[in-house]
């Protein structure tokens, strides 16, 4: 609650600095927005759940479902446009679209060609225990314990920093997501190391269990710097959807139950 807040009065503190810094008539981009009704969202649609293309040619996963509900949030109709991921936010800039929602992480290296919104989604790495309450600081929490992580994952990468900094702790490495969830079922470790979207699925099937982030990686939108109003109004958006509910459910909808809060916990 406390972290919704702060974003709040970050944005509306934000919001000021726009209107006085940028009048109305001065962001040509919102205005053909207004005119025409319509919010393009550049997409790279290769990176299922978030975004996807059918045999259809239809756009769908979770970043294309908040897309459509950010736009009638907004009072918009959206649109999409394909396009690869390494162009997506070259794309608001050159106005091929209005806004980029791909999965993206905040790049500060390009905060002067873009806006990047208030996060929407946290991926990263989770840790999961089917025995125990995860307790933090998670590092002390781990020692002494046997933890599961699929080779070659980003969760594999954590426990070797904890192997070069000789904690005391055992590590199992499996070949599959799927072995990583027996591994836990089967007690022959106590806690895994997981990327979020396979975390959640397990989380789904074993509610019992429990979870927690051990890596954040904040998802945002990125529009282009010349718009400040269309930044403010994306911004009074996802804020809306928050409070109300919607971006939680949808969240839920698409990760499960645990994926409705959005933590960014260390």
């Amino acid at each position: 609650m406390k972290q919704s807040v702060f974003a709040v009065l970050a944005m509306l503190a934000a919001t000021a600095v726009i209107f006085a810094t940028f009048p109305v008539e001065e962001d040509a981009i919102w205005l053909d927005i207004q005119n025409r009704q319509t919010l393009v969202f550049a997409v790279d649609a290769t990176f299922p759940p978030f975004s996807a293309l059918d045999g259809n040619g239809n756009y769908g996963g979770f970043d294309v479902e908040l897309a459509r509900v950010l736009a009638k949030e907004m009072g918009l109709t959206p649109q999409f446009r394909l396009v690869s991921f390494d162009s997506l936010l070259g794309a608001t800039v050159v106005r091929q679209a209005d806004v980029a929602i791909s999965a993206i992480v905040l790049q500060p290296a390009r905060t002067e060609e873009v806006y990047f919104s208030t996060p929407y989604f946290n991926a990263g790495t989770r840790l999961i225990s089917p025995q125990q309450q995860i307790e933090r600081p998670v590092v002390d929490w781990l020692l002494g314990k046997t933890i599961v992580v699929e080779l070659g994952s980003q969760g594999d990468v954590i426990v070797r920093r904890l192997e070069k900094a000789q904690l005391d702790v055992t590590v199992l490495r499996v070949s599959s997501v799927m072995e990583l969830e027996k591994t836990l079922a089967t007690g022959q470790a106590e806690v895994g190391l997981a990327d979020v979207v396979a975390a959640f699925e397990i989380i789904k099937a074993n509610p019992t269990w429990t979870s927690t982030h051990a890596e954040t990686v904040p998802y945002v939108m990125a529009s282009a710097k010349q718009s400040p109003l269309l930044h403010q109004e994306i911004e009074v958006a996802l804020t809306q959807l928050e409070e109300s509910g919607v971006l939680p459910d949808l969240r839920q909808k698409w990760f499960g139950t645990e994926a409705s809060v959005l933590s960014f916990a260390p």
